[in-house]
């Protein structure tokens, strides 16, 4: 009885396969007995606490050998993470799951292998409703149950289909609320369950059918900690240059707790670094033009160019009259390449049968069809909007039927005789590459750590970064994305600031000269979601970089332009450097040793070397940020609060609708006194900067 209702059990939940000892999966322990002399930490008021002493005596260990400490279910699973116990009490299912989802896996040892079981969490309904409708009682057990038994018969196939449709929803609920993430979120991978865990149930006879009382068990449902509370980005701006105040973002380092709640999980890192078409990232990317190829990749009646974007290929190509066109590279009859098509005489055609295509993907031709059969008015092959501007093809891949403008950063809209444009690639995911970017303080040891100030020019803006290597940092959100500036102590009374900037989707202002004219933007699109493009424009009238020593002779290594290899056809073909992973970006070790901090020539190779060794996509879970990261970590935070924003309520992402928006945003060094607020610097080194004459946008 409870509550006065009287009920009745249509089955019962076993989940004694959940019970058990957890440890790490790299820990040493590996059988039960290998506990004695350990410290395990458990929760007393724990449904699986009791059981122990059982379990004990069953495998031959004897529990005063081990020296048990007691926790709060909350921190459970964190002491075992952080390695302060040995191992964890605890039911496998929950916690090996909520530690995988921040990418510690683990191993169990469970209760169940030494005979013990314990049957709870009926589902139960009011006798009067079971004799009135035996029928829709079955059902809704049966409904009930089949899911989770085929998780439990199936945990391959349930584990792809989960990761496939529902991990993204899983970061939202996270995000949405900490409360309902826990009690709504579904299985994660939960690590390795060694021991008895085959499925079991018990039902009462007549309950269900035999059919379905051999479809495994019911368990208790699975828990995932929320790590971290949220902090809004989504406050209006204040006026001015729309850059937001966001105290809680700002002190993100004040405390260890904090730094740990910041942390990069490894289904947010999925959610920020997948880019294929339907990934919730892929999706926001779509709603932005993209740069594609440079305007002298293409020829009018030349070859079709292969393009790999967002994990799609496509061809490129200039048709008779100069229009480019990208299209699917499959024909839309029977799926040939058109790579391998003749671009000729007004469209691209297929080898195969002869079809032929216009730029905007209109079918021209069906000449392997009698006249009275050719229905080529109902084929389209699937194109895309095109737009070029200042020698750079664009592409929008999004639904809109009317494309949002193009992008409007100060350095795409210079006279284009006075823009350099370049294209090289990186092997790697499109967030690890976009970040060194937006990561000041290696400049002072990737790329300069073997110089002292005594090789600079005593009158250079730059000399201070070699008189302190460990700046410190200001950042904020902003309507365009995020920006920091570094600073460091320059002559007494005043401070050295470099200011840099994200803007959306995938854009960065890194600074490479004064601010008052370092006028440069650089897009990393992700070719897919382990090749990146990276496109970067710059003004031709803006001060020189550091390169030089104080008598006026090359810094060593510090190269600014990097060789490329020959462009292939092949889809990841175009603008690779020469110095790659192939060959260890022909690391010079004598050089490390003397004249350079890595021994590899050239600033992009350098930052390319880093940034692939840390694998095609960087398990952000093994990171240890620090606040020299405060940036990283408030450029990821904008992003998936955008990514989300979008999936949930259809909020277009920042800088869509208004590209203007980022229009003022510059990154540069100053030199500003010691008692003016930075952002007051920064304004008015831009009220006073030299701004090159804007060309009007060819939209």
């Amino acid at each position: 009885m409870a509550k006065d209702l009287s009920l009745i059990a249509l089955a019962t939940c076993d989940y004694d396969s959940t019970m058990g000892v957890g440890v790490l999966d790299d820990s040493p322990i590996l059988k039960p007995q290998d506990l004695a002399g350990k410290k395990v930490a458990s929760v007393p008021t724990s449904g699986e606490f009791p059981f122990f002493p059982a379990y004990a005596e069953r495998v031959g260990l004897a529990a005063a050998s081990i020296e048990f400490v007691h926790v709060d279910n909350k921190v459970l699973d964190r002491v075992l993470m952080e390695k302060r116990v040995d191992a964890i009490t605890s039911f496998a299912l929950g916690s090996a799951s909520a530690m995988l989802s921040k990418g510690v896996p683990s191993r169990w040892m469970l209760y169940s292998a030494a005979g013990i079981r314990n049957h709870g969490q009926p589902i139960a309904t009011r006798r009067k409703t079971l004799e009135a409708d035996p029928a829709l009682c079955e059902s809704i057990t049966d409904g009930l149950l089949e899911p989770l038994a085929y998780t439990l018969t199936n945990p391959q196939n349930s584990l792809e289909l989960f990761h496939r449709e529902h991990w993204a929803w899983l970061v939202a609920a996270r995000h949405r609320s900490p409360g309902s993430a826990r009690a709504r979120a579904g299985m994660v991978r939960p690590g390795r369950l060694h021991g008895d865990d085959r499925p079991r149930h018990a039902l009462p006879d007549g309950a269900r059918s035999q059919a379905a009382r051999s479809r495994g068990d019911l368990h208790q449902p699975l828990y995932r900690q929320d790590q971290a509370r949220r902090v809004r980005l989504d406050q209006r701006p204040r006026p001015g240059l729309g850059i937001r105040q966001v105290s809680e973002l700002n002190n993100a380092f004040s405390d260890p707790d904090q730094r740990s709640r910041d942390m990069t999980t490894q289904m947010e890192n999925e959610l920020l670094t997948r880019v294929g078409p339907g990934t919730p990232m892929g999706t926001l990317m779509r709603q932005y033009w993209l740069p594609a190829c440079l305007s002298s990749e293409l020829e009018a009646d030349g070859d079709p160019l292969r393009l790999m974007l967002l994990s799609e290929r496509l061809i490129a190509f200039r048709d008779s009259a100069g229009r480019v066109g990208v299209l699917d590279h499959r024909c839309p009859h029977r799926c040939a390449s058109l790579f391998y098509g003749r671009n000729e005489e007004g469209g691209l055609r297929c080898v195969y049968h002869g079809w032929k295509f216009d730029t905007a993907g209109n079918c021209l031709d069906m000449p392997n069809l009698p006249a009275d059969q050719d229905f080529r008015e109902k084929v389209k092959a699937r194109a895309y909007k095109v737009a070029e501007r200042g020698g750079l093809v664009y592409v929008y891949m999004g639904e809109r039927a009317v494309a949002p403008p193009l992008p409007a950063l100060e350095a795409m809209l210079c006279p284009p005789d006075e823009t350099s444009l370049s294209a090289r690639q990186r092997e790697c995911n499109w967030l690890q590459a976009l970040e060194g970017d937006i990561d000041t303080s290696h400049f002072s040891f990737l790329h300069t750590g073997k110089l002292t100030i005594d090789d600079i020019d005593p009158n250079h803006l730059e000399r201070f970064q070699f008189t302190d290597r460990a700046p410190r940092y200001h950042a904020r959100p902003t309507d365009w994305g995020t920006m920091y500036a570094a600073y460091r102590p320059a002559q007494p009374g005043h401070l050295y600031y470099r200011f840099a900037h994200f803007a959306f989707p995938f854009w960065t202002l890194f600074p490479n000269g004064p601010l008052a004219d370092n006028v440069l933007a650089q897009g990393w699109v992700p070719m897919d979601d382990t090749h990146t493009m990276a496109f970067t424009f710059s003004w031709t009238r803006k001060t020189p970089v550091l390169s030089l020593n104080k008598r006026g002779e090359p810094l060593p290594l510090l190269d600014r332009v990097s060789p490329t290899l020959p462009n292939t056809a092949d889809w990841f073909g175009r603008w690779r450097p020469i110095a790659n992973r192939s060959n260890d970006y022909l690391i010079d070790r004598e050089a490390q040793r003397t004249i350079s901090y890595t021994g590899i020539a050239g600033v992009f190779p350098q930052d390319s070397a880093v940034t692939e060794s840390m694998g095609d996509i960087s398990d952000r879970t093994r990171e240890n940020l620090a606040p020299s990261d405060r940036m990283i970590v408030m450029t990821r935070r904008r992003l998936l609060e955008a990514v989300l924003a979008l999936q949930d309520k259809g909020t277009v992402p920042p800088g869509v609708d208004d590209p203007e928006v980022s229009g003022n945003a510059r990154s540069g060094d100053l030199i500003a006194p010691e008692g003016q607020p930075w952002l007051e610097a920064y304004e008015q080194t831009l009220r006073d900067a030299l701004h090159p004459v804007m060309a009007l946008a060819a939209e």
